[in-house]
């Protein structure tokens, strides 16, 4: 049995289209932002070719500390853009 609702009361409930949610569009720029977290990480992986020379000539403080700052930030960025785009469900069990 259906019942109206005849309140004008603006936290009244709104009648709801379908159960699941419409998921937001990605970002215009996650796929730029999760390129250049790949290619950072790729130039972290690169680095470690010259880094013993590198802290051979200018110190294993500074050379640790700049790699390790850097490779933070693409971990960081690559997880942060990951995380910005839509999760595609794998549910087989759709019910219409």
């Amino acid at each position: 049995m259906a019942t109206e609702n005849h309140c004008d009361s603006p936290l009244a409930p709104t009648p709801v289209e379908s159960e699941r949610p419409i998921a937001p569009a990605p970002p215009s720029w996650a796929a730029p932002a999760l390129l250049l977290s790949i290619l950072m990480l790729g130039l972290d992986l690169v680095a470690l070719i010259p880094l013993g020379a590198w802290m051979r000539d200018y110190g294993i403080g500074p050379v640790c500390s700049a790699y390790l700052v850097h490779v933070l930030a693409s971990t960081a960025l690559a997880a942060w853009t990951v995380s910005r785009l839509p999760i595609l469900a794998l549910d087989t069990d759709e019910q219409d």
